[in-house]
């Protein structure tokens, strides 16, 4: 059951919080999150794939069959707190067990989803990714209605955000990258759990 602090809780709270050390609230958050129970084995699941670095399950309330969910081991609540390698990790993964449903099931397509922030549609504090089966006509619905921006806001945008982006270093930024032409799907190698 969901239950809302009133405001003497969240002040309360936020005054315990100032005074702990970040292990410790650190620790608080993983005794609070979903995934980081059934990660310890305290919320029971269906494990589709595991590594030393992510856990993949079947979702319980799925958009569709086959409906994944992927989490990093390690608690991170946002994309942005989480590691390149863990990221990088975590598309590889998806990517595989995108090629694994499009398989076993006959997807037509994957919707492979990550909402980063609880504005975004996160509903649970920890980083994960939605692969979701797709089949014509599902009723699987992710989309939204197109905004209108005016050029002066785009062109403004545009030079705010390539400056920022600039001055961030990427690794192997000098590295071509290379575009393959889609190749039949055969005999994916990919481990899984027994």
């Amino acid at each position: 059951m969901n239950q809302e602090l009133n405001e003497d809780q969240v002040k309360e709270l936020k005054e315990k919080l100032k005074d702990m050390r970040p292990e410790e609230i650190q620790e608080l958050m993983q005794k609070q999150c979903l995934f980081c129970n059934i990660l310890n084995g305290d919320v029971p699941s269906k494990k589709i794939y595991e590594d030393n670095k992510v856990l993949a399950i079947l979702d319980i309330n799925p958009a569709a069959m086959g409906h994944t969910l992927l989490f990093p081991k390690e608690h991170f609540s946002i994309l942005s707190q989480t590691p390149d390698e863990i990221v990088a990790h975590l598309f590889k993964v998806a990517n595989k067990i995108s090629s694994v449903l499009f398989d076993t099931l006959k997807s037509e397509g994957t919707s492979i989803y990550l909402g980063n922030g609880q504005i975004a549609g996160q509903t649970v504090p920890h980083v994960a990714i939605h692969i979701i089966p797709r089949f014509k006509d599902d009723k699987v619905s992710i989309g939204w209605k197109g905004v209108n921006i005016s050029e002066k806001d785009m062109a403004k945008l545009e030079g705010d955000l390539s400056k920022k982006l600039k001055s961030i270093s990427f690794e192997n930024k000098e590295e071509k990258i290379e575009t393959k032409k889609p190749k039949k799907i055969e005999n994916v190698s990919f481990e899984r759990i027994p």
